[in-house]
Formats: structure tokens, sequence, C-alpha cells
């Protein structure tokens, strides 16, 4: 008798272990299926394009595969306006509705076409003080003889209740732009990105996004040189932002 409840004890044991192992085994295989159906095209003011698909992201080369097919979320200077069917030419998104009335704008643009929730967070300047100075001092001492036009962002990138300091520098000479760059600080300094002296390209920060809905913001960011504008976006990996979309 004493021999059979052990059994029985084993059994039971046995099979909890199993259904443990199919569920671990269907969670994994159904996430994995439900990443692959997802999908999703980014367009940055008509100029630089991405899309995702099996898994991957892509760089889009020829706009003739999105055109006028598709309704996209259109944001002007990271708000939402409404979902409109687009054409992309000349290095400008062409937005109808549906009645075929072509969208006006004259501010920064990101079309968004996607099966599952890409999120966008508007840009707010914050007050720049002494203290943001301090911050910067290692950087603003090697140029302290040029003028600095810096910004000041604040925001929670990654929803930990915690807010990040993101500072866009940019240092001239009279009107000669010396050196720009984006820096993280978190209780420590973060250079995201910076240009090399005289090199002439100026950054900046033109939104937050959550490509890929893990609740964390990646950051759009534009680099111009000679008046040509192309956008990057950045990811957070460890400690440190990577180029993820280019």
């Amino acid at each position: 008798m004493i021999n059979l409840l052990k059994r029985r004890k084993v059994y039971i044991i046995l099979i909890i272990i199993l259904i443990i192992y199919f569920v671990i085994v269907y969670y994994f295989v159904s996430n994995n299926e439900n990443e692959n159906k997802k999908k999703a095209n980014i367009i940055v003011n008509g100029i630089n394009a991405w899309k995702y698909e099996n898994s991957t992201w892509e760089y889009i080369y020829e706009f003739n595969e999105i055109n006028n097919k598709d309704k996209y979320k259109i944001y002007l200077s990271n708000n939402y306006i409404g979902d409109y069917k687009i054409i992309v030419n000349n290095n400008r998104i062409y937005a109808f509705d549906n009645n075929n009335n072509s969208l006006q704008y004259n501010e920064p643009i990101i079309a968004i076409n996607s099966n599952y929730d890409i999120d966008l967070k508007n840009i707010s300047y914050s007050e720049y003080t002494d203290e943001d100075n301090n911050i910067l001092s290692k950087i603003m001492s090697d140029y302290s003889i040029y003028t600095f036009r810096n910004n000041k962002i604040l925001i929670d990138l990654d929803n930990d209740g915690n807010i990040e300091t993101l500072y866009i520098v940019n240092c001239y000479n009279s009107n000669e732009l010396v050196f720009s760059g984006i820096y993280l600080y978190n209780g420590k300094l973060l250079e995201i990105v910076r240009s090399d002296d005289l090199n002439y390209i100026s950054y900046n920060i033109e939104s937050f996004i959550d490509i890929d809905n893990d609740n964390n913001y990646e950051l759009l960011i534009s680099s111009t040189l000679n008046n040509n504008t192309s956008y990057k976006i950045y990811k957070e990996k460890g400690n440190n932002y990577i180029e993820y979309l280019d």
C-alpha cells in the first residue's frame, strides 16, 4: 500500500513536470510566431524609411512598394494627425484622406504603418541651468572660447519611473559650427553621438519612438551636413546606445 502511494506520488510529480514543460514550450513557440507575424513600415520626412518583416528590420530603398497602398498613421512634430494613404516622392511624404484631399503641412512628418503598437513620445525642452553647465563642463572646457547653444530634454526612456536627461550640445565659433553632440545623463554622462572636430555635422533628437513595443523608447536622431539631413534610430544596449537602424 505504501509503495502504491509512492508510485502515485511519482506519477503526479511527473505529470506536473510535463504540464509545466509543455506550457513553457507553448509560450515560447507562441511568442515566436507572434513576433514573426509583426509587420511595420516607418518613414521619416520622406528621406529615410525602414520595414519590419520576418523578425528583421530592413532599409526601404524603393518607395514604390509602399506608395498609395495601406493607410499610415501620420505624425506632425510627433503629434498624431490621423490615418492617410501616402505617396513618397522627391524626399517628401504626400498624404491623402478618404476624399483624396492632400494634407498641407510644413512640420517634420513621420508616417507609420504597423500591425502592432508603435508609440511616439513628444519632445519637450526644459530650462537649461548652471547645474547643466557643471555636468557638461568636461566637454565644454575644451571649447571655452566658443559659444554654446545647448538644449535639455527630461524623459523617462525606459518607463521605470526615473527621469533621464538628454543634452543636445552645439558649439559655435561666431555662426560656424565647431562640434555637435548628444549626451545622456543618468548619474553619469554618456556620449551617444558626436561629430569629430570641424566636420560640421549637426545632430538633433527628432523623436522618441518605441519601434519594437518593449516599453523602451529608441532615439530618432538627425544628422545634417551641408543642408543634407539623414536619420538614424539609436537603441539602448547594455550601458550604451548603438545605431539600430540607419
